[in-house]
């Protein structure tokens, strides 16, 4: 039987991987023949640390999570992004907030340690999968970082107040999964708030006590898994406004809200923004490949649902499944469901393996959904923009 050479290359990179614990992003891509080799220290926890290896041509854009960090110093180029824990009070959901610093602030951060503190990537030390554990390694945002108080808009205007996007994972995702796309999302001026929901269905988290509770699927019925993230999101949704002022001490950080997520986490926001009250200050919707049909009955049908302007991406299969929602559906051109999330990243096929560079689905996704947030406008031809980006609804 023929063998062709793609698969044997995938073959090899996979027996590499798992031998000699080598980080899927150490392997070129052909597009690296133009770009300079360097050294550059792994952020993945792995022992080949100094090894050489191409980055990519872009100067904002180099290796594994997409920033360049050596001896937990980040490239100069590079914009700074604050990250920090927040706990809910009602079921104690925990959340990762994501928001944009500058230079100064992040460095003046640094409390004259000489170098600024990094979050790690995976909360509690967790793995994220495929038996790789980011302990160690660096999630290129500075830990708590103050706000950059004026920033600039999607169309390059000066802004005192900043869109909060409030995102829901998916069925065994968690509030780190999504780290890269959420920085590079944060860069452009949005706060997200990045949900660990207690239904049972992250990979892990921790409670209030203390204690762990694993991945438990069967912990709640569908039904009430949904109606419990629902009522997660809307709690975040009163509550994250004023702990941002808080945290910040500044009026009125947050302008306007938007609700997000992933697979189930998308069913788990319009589930969430059906059930707001009128004067809800959630005003959008931004869906990743949504299972609607796991709604159980409980959604609106499809273009029923109007108070709200919905922005839907869909990957490859979903596209091909005729998955469509809200105002403006975008099919992401070479994109797999992982795409929305830091996986292709970190794990799975090697990135010269794949149809599309997972970090250019992220900065083409983060500058369309940093469009949709600040102006509510599904079809705007700024939400459409980016060679990934077709327009199927």
């Amino acid at each position: 039987m023929a063998v062709s050479v793609g698969r044997i290359a995938v073959l090899l990179a996979s027996v590499a991987i798992a031998l000699f614990n080598v980080s899927p992003s150490a392997i070129p891509s052909s597009a690296d023949a133009f770009c300079s080799t360097t050294k550059v220290r792994s952020v993945l926890p792995y022992e080949v640390a100094d090894i050489p290896r191409k980055i990519a041509c872009r100067s904002d854009i180099s290796c594994n999570m997409g920033v360049q960090v050596v001896d937990n110093e980040v490239a100069v180029n590079e914009k700074h992004v604050g990250s920090r824990i927040h706990r809910l009070t009602k079921k104690g959901t925990r959340v990762r907030i994501f928001y944009p610093t500058t230079n100064e602030a992040a460095e003046s951060a640094a409390s004259g340690q000489g170098k600024l503190e990094y979050a790690p990537y995976g909360t509690d030390g967790r793995s994220l999968g495929l038996g790789i554990s980011l302990t160690k390694a660096s999630s290129g945002c500075v830990q708590d970082a103050p706000l950059a108080y004026r920033t600039e808009d999607c169309s390059g205007n000066a802004t005192s107040t900043l869109p909060l996007l409030i995102y829901s994972h998916g069925i065994e995702g968690n509030m780190d999964a999504a780290t890269q796309l959420f920085r590079t999302l944060s860069k452009h001026g949005v706060v997200v708030a990045a949900l660990e929901h207690t239904d049972g269905t992250a990979t892990s988290t921790v409670r209030q006590d203390g204690t762990e509770m694993r991945f438990s699927p069967y912990m709640l019925t569908e039904r009430r898994q949904l109606a419990w993230r629902a009522q997660e999101l809307l709690e975040a949704v009163d509550s994250l406004p004023d702990k941002l002022d808080s945290w910040f001490e500044k009026k009125n950080v947050v302008g306007p809200v938007v609700l997000g997520g992933h697979g189930y986490g998308g069913t788990s926001a319009v589930m969430a923004a059906n059930g707001a009250p009128k004067n809800s200050t959630v005003c959008g919707l931004i869906l990743h490949d949504p299972t609607l049909g796991m709604g159980y009955g409980m959604l609106p049908p499809n273009k029923a649902y109007n108070r709200l302007p919905a922005v839907t991406y869909v990957s490859d299969k979903y596209n091909r499944a005729g998955k469509r929602y809200g105002a403006r559906t975008l099919h992401v051109r070479g994109g797999r469901h992982e795409s929305f999330l830091d996986t292709p990243l970190w794990g799975g096929l090697p990135r010269w393996a794949q149809s599309a560079d997972p970090l250019e689905v992220h900065e083409q996704l983060a500058e369309s959904m940093a469009a949709f947030v600040s102006t509510r406008d599904a079809t705007s031809s700024q939400v459409a923009k980016g060679s990934l980006l077709e327009i199927v609804r």
